[in-house]
């Protein structure tokens, strides 16, 4: 969960600015050299998209080991995340922007 500079949870969204792109999904895959066969483009898009995903359908907020695993699998190269606004009545999105936002 984010903290404010207070030490106040922070519920209100906060944007991370940007936007994927051919150049950035291209360069998750060269930074797995390993993973690097699984990966492919989207269609016409460009982008470039791990061959597995994240999905978030029973991931909650306050469960810390969903933010670490979400956390893990970014950091191995994992680039499609399933999400929903349906999914924890919200809070499963709101994990994924937090931890997007932390690393």
């Amino acid at each position: 969960m984010l903290i404010n500079e207070h030490g106040a949870l922070q519920e209100h969204p906060t944007i991370i600015p940007g936007k994927a792109t051919p150049e950035t999904t291209a360069a998750i895959r060269a930074r797995h050299p390993d993973w690097a066969a699984s990966y492919r483009t989207l269609g016409r898009t460009g982008l470039t998209c791990s061959g597995a995903g994240f999905g978030s359908y029973r991931v909650h907020r306050s469960v810390q080991t969903h933010r670490a695993a979400l956390a893990k699998a970014i950091r191995m190269g994992i680039n499609i995340i399933d999400t929903s606004s349906n999914y924890a009545g919200g809070n499963s999105e709101r994990m994924i922007g937090e931890v997007l936002a932390g690393l």
